[in-house]
């Protein structure tokens, strides 16, 4: 979500609704002393989260690789890595790269699949709703409750800071 907000670690090439804004311009003394300067941060609306549209698509693939088990399962994304193939599958990553979905077969064990697993490779699109977790859910929901007890959307925002 962080990503699709605001751009940071942004593996899926999402178009950040709100990139980096820094600090709100009217925050408080006290959550300015508590911050200080810090060297990422921005902050978001209810108002924008509201007219988010979470069926719109990144712009690029996702820079990870997700694996599939033999049963077309999803089970985990990963970035760099190479695994354990027979000499025929060289060069998969470079296929996966290029776009293409390739299944190879393990010859040891990786990732908790066993050696003679097979395991599907693929880099796919991803639109906004793929970044919506429940805990995200929870908070926007949150945010909702807050406009209702202090007068509507525009009184309510999200402020993000990365620290360390």
């Amino acid at each position: 979500m962080m990503a699709c907000l605001f751009g940071w670690r942004n593996y899926c090439n999402y178009e950040p609704i709100a990139g980096e804004r820094g600090l709100p311009k009217d925050i408080s003394d006290e959550l300015s002393q508590l911050l200080g300067d810090p060297p990422t941060c921005s902050w978001i609306g209810l108002w924008e989260i509201e007219r988010i549209d979470w069926g719109e698509t990144a712009n690029e693939i996702d820079s990870r690789t997700s694996f599939y088990d033999s049963d077309g399962n999803y089970v985990k994304k990963a970035a760099g890595f190479s695994l354990p193939v027979s000499n025929e599958d060289e060069g998969y990553m470079n296929r996966v790269r290029g776009g293409d979905e390739v299944t190879v077969t393990l010859t040891d064990d990786y990732f908790g699949f066993e050696a003679g697993d097979e395991v599907t490779l693929v880099r796919e699109l991803r639109d906004r709703e793929y970044a919506r977790s429940d805990g995200w859910r929870r908070i926007f929901n949150e945010m909702r409750e807050l406009a209702d007890e202090y007068g509507g959307e525009g009184n309510v925002r999200l402020v993000a800071v990365a620290m360390g």
